[in-house]
């Protein structure tokens, strides 16, 4: 007795998940064939071919499906997806903008209209691209090109701390170079005013990606006229903060520590680093926290302990160094 197209279509997920993708198209077509107006049949053909790498097939298939089905939101995804596969760029965005009127979290359908706003870069288009970035964000972890495309956005919209928010993320979870320099040029913008801070990225951009241009060509334009503001301002003195303020933000363990000159950061093993802690709480007891080696500065033995904590991180210790 002949399996029915319910039978078929059960058999050809089972496969499928199996990774008896041939197989699975056999028995999907078998369920198509035995039932053609099986919306269900026609969606396992899909996925079928779809598996084995058949654009044409699988968009065939599923204009079967959705016009059984035509409030089939993953159909309509799917749909896209192979038309882009195809090189069918405008009927795919058409495709991708029925699933998400069917069904707002449709991730398949977010993420390939993201991919598409960010090949176009259609000034006029930001608005909507904006919203499916931030439905992704909402429903998904955002990738490190999204979290550059959010950054690019908002500061296209003059919203620089946004944008200085998105290329920090982009710049911490990506090896490419266009965060990092974006973040450059976002601290260099006049209404930003951090040049300081964008020598220091586009240097590290360069550090980074010696073969990087436009870092090389921006560190040119900008950090002239830097060097010369800070020759003018040595002339009033090495620093224009009072010393009680040298390390009220931040403090190197390193050099809380007071190592010998002659000793490698590379040397800082458990014995040796016990020995200067030793030798620094001994010095702030004695001196009510002050250290002859950072003059102006009084340390508390808390803070110190938590500063010196910081090297038994990893990822501290590296940033440290």
């Amino acid at each position: 007795m002949p399996l029915t197209a319910d039978e078929l279509i059960k058999k050809a997920i089972e496969q499928r998940n199996r990774k008896r993708y041939e197989e699975a198209l056999i028995s999907s077509l078998g369920a198509a064939d035995a039932d053609p107006n099986n919306a269900n049949a026609w969606w396992q053909v899909a996925l079928s071919r779809w598996a084995l790498d058949d654009g044409r097939n699988t968009v065939a298939a599923l204009r079967k499906t959705l016009a059984l089905a035509p409030h089939f939101a993953a159909g309509w995804a799917r749909l896209g997806s192979a038309l882009l596969k195809c090189g069918e760029g405008e009927e795919a965005r058409d495709a991708f903008e029925e699933a998400l009127k069917l069904d707002a979290t449709s991730i398949e359908a977010l993420e390939a209209l993201s991919r598409i706003c960010a090949a176009e870069d259609d000034h006029d288009e930001d608005e909507f691209e904006l919203s499916v970035l931030s439905r992704i964000e909402e429903l998904a972890a955002l990738s490190s090109i999204q979290m550059n495309r959010f950054g690019i956005l908002h500061y296209r919209r003059n919203q620089f701390y946004e944008a200085i928010k998105y290329w920090q993320q982009a710049a911490a979870s990506s090896a490419d170079p266009a965060s990092l320099f974006n973040l450059g040029l976002v601290y260099n913008h006049p209404e930003v005013s951090r040049d300081a801070d964008a020598v220091d990225m586009w240097r590290l951009t360069v550090q980074r990606f010696p073969s990087y241009e436009r870092a090389v060509q921006s560190l040119a334009g900008v950090l002239p006229r830097l060097l010369t503001l800070a020759r003018n301002a040595r002339l009033h003195g090495e620093t224009l903060l009072p010393q009680d303020q040298w390390f009220s933000q931040y403090l190197n363990p390193f050099e809380l520590l007071n190592p010998p000159d002659d000793l490698g950061l590379d040397e800082f093993d458990p014995k040796t680093l016990q020995r200067l802690k030793k030798s620094l709480f001994q010095e702030i007891d004695l001196e009510d926290g002050a250290l002859s080696w950072l003059p102006g500065v009084k340390v508390d033995k808390s803070r110190a302990i938590g500063v010196c904590d910081e090297l038994n991180d990893e990822d501290k210790l590296a940033f440290h160094r």
